[in-house]
């Protein structure tokens, strides 16, 4: 199941709005529920603006996209944002590396990550449809579960499943359970790139309900409370099921509460969840910054503040990440994280390779990551990791040449955050011989060939 970082953050503030981004496996939404509550795992708000304890955020609705996200920080209609940056089937996220450049005052506090595995879902209304034509104009109560009760409960249901829609992800991902459909006899239909499985199948599903099912309700005196009566007339209530392959934590908030637990969900509008453990089935680990609004200094700049250069901001001795070395300290995973961006097309610019060089020789590990999204400018942005002293005063060397107008680089820090991701070591340079060195190497040889030469002779 999903999992939060346990990273240690910058200040993130004592309330407010935390807008999220609407992304695909519904893990953007898990984190800023996290952060809602103070605390990892412990659930989220139920629906926009839900409940909150005294010193938590409470939650915007989705945004579709990173700039929509992080504009709500601008226009003050969130205090915290949440957007992805990378996870380990994509890679980087470019549209927010891409809008984080166009974006200014904001400051990265965090990074938080969460993971997430595909399930095997059925729409509750055939399940309920299924159940209730066993019992004509019987009384039900509740509702369907989101996971459905005991081994023998999902057995029955997967039993009378005769389609399984997918997404082209899915399919990459559950092979091996996709194969094992296959040879059960269900047909696996191939969803398009850019549908929305969620609610495409539930279209379906409602489309294939019995016309001619009749819902009643009523007030029982003797229970005091609802009961239901339902009446199926029709004869197509014996159809086959249809399932579909779903993030389990898209199933989960399914009713606008996030359960940390998948054994706490109890109840689905939408779905009932009949295989969680797809054999073969791959996770998959997302990364994401929180991003927050930066806010106005007040009182007088410090001392040496005002001709301070960026480098000296960000990596000097007094800078931010030293700062940010100091309250998270370190050991063998634990890191500071620097995104920056560099221009390599344009008018006047420079070839980045003496930054990489730099990067290279002092041992720094990095990422580029180039946005071919904008062939005028070309950016490329560097993810550094700082873990020790010697790699802020290599970031430091390289922030200083990157800063240089006369290069073209327009170069701009992104953001710093703490991290514990790991990323490659950085590539080492080739190191060169001095001459000296080789006048002596070819002496030796010689003199050595010389002695063996008349060894040979005599």
């Amino acid at each position: 199941m999903a999992d939060g970082s346990s990273i240690k953050t910058q200040s993130l503030g004592t309330g407010g709005f935390i807008a999220y981004q609407d992304e695909e496996h519904g893990l953007g939404f898990q984190i800023a529920s996290e952060l809602a509550n103070g605390t990892r795992g412990a659930g989220g708000p139920a629906g926009d603006h839900g409940k909150q304890s005294a010193f938590s955020y409470r939650l915007t609705s989705p945004r579709r996209t990173t700039a929509d996200t992080l504009a709500s920080l601008i226009s003050n209609d969130a205090e915290l944002a949440v957007v992805p940056l990378q996870n380990d089937r994509a890679g980087y996220d470019k549209k927010t590396l891409a809008t984080l450049i166009d974006f200014q005052d904001y400051e990265v506090v965090a990074e938080k990550s969460a993971s997430d595995q595909y399930v095997l879902a059925v729409p509750s209304a055939m399940v309920e449809e299924q159940a209730e034509s066993a019992f004509p104009s019987s009384y039900r109560a509740g509702s369907v579960g989101t996971l459905a009760n005991g081994r023998a409960a999902q057995t029955a249901i997967r039993r009378r499943i005769g389609t399984i829609y997918a997404s082209p992800d899915a399919l990459d991902r559950c092979g091996a359970a996709v194969d094992g459909f296959r040879a059960q006899g269900i047909e696996i239909s191939r969803l398009p790139e850019h549908s929305n499985p969620y609610r495409d199948v539930l279209n379906e599903a409602y489309l294939l309900l019995d016309p001619e099912r009749t819902i009643q309700t009523s007030f029982s005196e003797a229970h005091n409370s609802l009961k239901r009566t339902s009446e199926i007339k029709g004869k197509n209530y014996g159809k086959p099921l249809v399932g579909v392959l779903l993030p389990l934590d898209v199933v989960l908030l399914g009713d606008r509460n996030y359960h940390a637990d998948a054994k706490d969900a109890t109840l689905s509008a939408d779905y009932v969840v009949v295989d969680q453990g797809l054999v073969g089935g791959r996770g998959i680990e997302t990364h994401f910054l929180v991003v927050k609004r930066k806010q106005p200094k007040t009182g007088k700049p410090g001392k040496g503040a005002k001709g301070e250069s960026a480098a000296d901001k960000i990596a000097g001795d007094g800078g931010i990440v030293a700062g940010l070395m100091a309250k998270i300290g370190f050991n063998t995973s634990r890191h500071v994280r620097v995104l920056l961006k560099v221009d390599t097309r344009g008018q006047g610019v420079a070839d980045t390779a003496e930054l990489t060089d730099v990067m290279n020789r002092g041992g720094l590990r990095h990422t580029p990551i180039v946005l071919n999204d904008r062939p005028d400018t070309l950016p490329t942005v560097f993810e550094i990791a700082v873990h020790s002293d010697a790699d802020r005063k290599n970031l430091h060397k390289v922030l200083t040449k990157a800063s240089n107008a006369d290069k073209g680089w327009q170069a701009k820090v992104l953001g710093c955050y703490a991290s514990d991701r790991v990323m490659p070591d950085a590539p080492v340079a080739a190191k060169t011989m001095p001459a000296a060195v080789w006048v002596f190497l070819a002496g030796g040889f010689a003199l050595a060939g010389a002695i063996a030469t008349y060894m040979l002779m005599s």
